[in-house]
């Protein structure tokens, strides 16, 4: 038998009571048989990572050196001295820091401190260097020249020595430092020796630099001396150890545009080097035979047994039996 619309509708309600009555009797709920929506999990925000900060190593700063026109005055076959100029404070230095029978050294107050504890780190590694020849004169440098040209004619003097007023050494700031495994000699082959090579590895961190160096003749217009060292400070001898420079190119370049006019020119070109003759060494000077004529004699003070410098008493003086065939 058919149903009429109004029984259809009969049989769905009686349906979804049984579902319900169903649900009821196992503790459901009718709401349990209908589809759900799930919300979709939402990631909860989180802050935008920030990288670590790097840590960066920033060198220490160091001062830039400065020109001292005082400390750093131009010295070379180019530029001269007066004959008037002597340092107004030389000090005498201790004996034992020179070679034997040779006087005590003559320097400058700034460099009095700088040059001990240069001797005393070589002491310190087992090495004894001492001091050949200090502050010159303007009248001692005269009689030197005029030794060396003598004794090994002016082309090769001139190469080994200086004329008075182009030599460092009236500038009280230089010396001529040797060791006994030389003879105490100031010969190229000191260069080799183990004092030589200290030096040349470690004197710029005192201040002093090698005024003279290897295959540098033709722009200093001198032979080769591992010996030769003058102190320009600390800081300036850091820079130039750095720039590879021979000294007299540094301190141009530390003047810049201020240089000064050239006292003399440069010679066009270098008389040939001399083969089959050493550096002269001789006469050897001891505590009575002066190496090169008498200079005059320092003033009667003289170096404290404490080991420091006793200040020059006039402006003549200077250190008898140091001068050497060295500009």
């Amino acid at each position: 038998m058919g149903t009429g619309p109004s029984g259809a509708r009969s049989l769905i309600v009686a349906a979804a009571l049984l579902a319900a009555t169903a649900a009821a009797a196992c503790g459901g709920s009718s709401a349990a048989l209908l589809p759900t929506a799930t919300a979709s999990p939402v990631a909860a925000p989180s802050a935008s990572p920030t990288a670590a900060p790097v840590p960066t190593t920033t060198p220490a700063a160091t001062a830039a050196p400065s020109l001292d026109r005082d400390l750093h005055r131009l010295v070379s076959k180019d530029y001269a001295l007066p004959a008037s100029y002597v340092p107004s404070d030389l000090v005498i230095l201790p004996g034992d820091w020179a070679v034997p029978a040779f006087a005590p050294p003559v320097v400058r107050v700034a460099v009095a401190a700088p040059l001990r504890m240069l001797l005393e780190a070589a002491r310190a590694d087992g090495l004894e260097i001492r001091v050949r020849s200090s502050y010159r004169s303007y009248g001692t440098q005269q009689e030197t020249f005029r030794f060396w040209v003598d004794y090994l004619g002016e082309a090769q003097a001139r190469r080994e020595s200086a004329e008075a007023g182009h030599s460092e050494h009236q500038l009280g700031t230089t010396v001529d430092l040797a060791s006994a495994s030389a003879g105490w000699e100031l010969i190229a082959a000191f260069g080799d020796t183990r004092e030589g090579q200290w030096l040349a590895a470690r004197a710029w961190r005192y201040g002093f630099a090698m005024s003279y160096p290897r295959d540098g003749e033709a722009i200093t217009g001198y032979v080769y001396e591992p010996w030769h060292f003058r102190y320009i400070g600390r800081s300036a001898a850091a820079d130039w150890h750095a720039s590879r420079l021979t000294l007299i190119e540094y301190l141009l370049a530390l003047y810049g545009d201020t240089a000064p006019a050239r006292s003399t020119p440069m010679p066009a070109s270098l008389p040939p080097a001399a083969t089959g003759t050493p550096r002269p060494s001789a006469p050897t000077a001891t505590a009575t035979t002066p190496r090169t004529p008498a200079a005059a004699a320092p003033p009667a003070a003289t170096a404290t047994a404490t080991g420091s410098a006793t200040p020059v008493a006039t402006a003549t003086a200077t250190a008898t039996a140091t001068a050497t065939p060295t500009p």
